[in-house]
């Protein structure tokens, strides 16, 4: 979060106090305003998933003053952690602090569900030990994208009836449909990113193997030159050897003849 939002920010929940002891209504429609102004600004700046999801679980978690939420996605009726935004910064970020049982999951597949503390067992939320931090609501808003077919946004508050996000369901669903939109867009960039990536370790890989296969051939050509010139060398000494031996004959033939003839005309 920047230093201008911050003092935005700070600006705003003033004017919220203010507007608050004077006209609830308008102090609602002025936080959810600037609710939906600053996630916009974060989904509009987000340049990966990572920080699109906790970029929007902060904000939230900040404006509401909620200490815990979450992003999941549900598979096979488990819920596994994606992404988490916690007041308290020595705690674990990786870790899904709940677990969700299937009747409630399947309450989740028709729409948000918002869970006061006293129902906690009877709609099946259970938490786990490490979470030292009970809350007294919690906010459950599912969703669905091509990457996620099946997600949910978790927020848990404490204490003030406030932050049961009931109240502000219209305008969480509007983020999270906003949130969702640019989800699929990135999604989409980083499979393309992938593909030109595998595309390129392809094209290198081909590439090295016809080098590879010019390197070979030249060798084989540099190889076959070689052979051919020893061949060539051998050609030429095997003719000079043929014209010594000619040669050779020639001479003995002209020596032995020529006392031969003598000794056969004086016979």
């Amino acid at each position: 979060m920047t230093v201008n939002q911050d003092s935005i920010i700070s600006e705003l929940k003033m004017r919220i106090k203010f507007l608050e002891t004077n006209n609830e209504q308008a102090a609602e429609r002025m936080e959810e305003k600037l609710l939906l102004w600053l996630v916009s600004e974060t989904i509009n700046q987000s340049s990966d998933i990572k920080e699109l999801v906790y970029g929007i679980l902060e904000r939230i978690s900040i404006i509401r003053n909620i200490p815990l939420s979450t992003c999941c996605k549900i598979v096979d009726n488990r819920v596994e952690h994606l992404e988490t935004y916690f007041f308290s910064q020595d705690k674990n970020p990786d870790v899904c602090y709940f677990e969700l049982s299937p009747s409630l999951i399947n309450k989740l597949r028709t729409g948000p569900q918002f869970i006061n503390k006293a129902y906690f067992d009877t709609e099946g939320i259970s938490f786990k030990d490490e979470l030292i931090f009970r809350p007294d609501f919690v906010s459950l808003f599912p969703f669905q994208s091509l990457s996620i077919p099946f997600g949910m946004f978790a927020f848990m508050g404490g204490g003030d009836e406030k932050e049961n996000l009931s109240s502000i369901s219209i305008v969480i669903n509007q983020i999270i449909n906003m949130a969702i939109e640019k989800l699929e867009k990135l999604t989409l960039l980083e499979e393309l990113k992938e593909l030109n990536i595998s595309f390129e370790a392809k094209l290198q890989e081909r590439t090295k193997k016809i080098l590879d296969y010019n390197k070979q051939l030249k060798k084989e050509i540099r190889e076959r030159k070689r052979i051919e010139k020893i061949l060539l060398e051998e050609k030429e000494i095997a003719e000079k050897s043929e014209k010594m031996k000619s040669s050779f004959l020639s001479n003995m033939s002209h020596e032995i003849r020529t006392p031969i003839n003598g000794i056969l005309g004086f016979s």
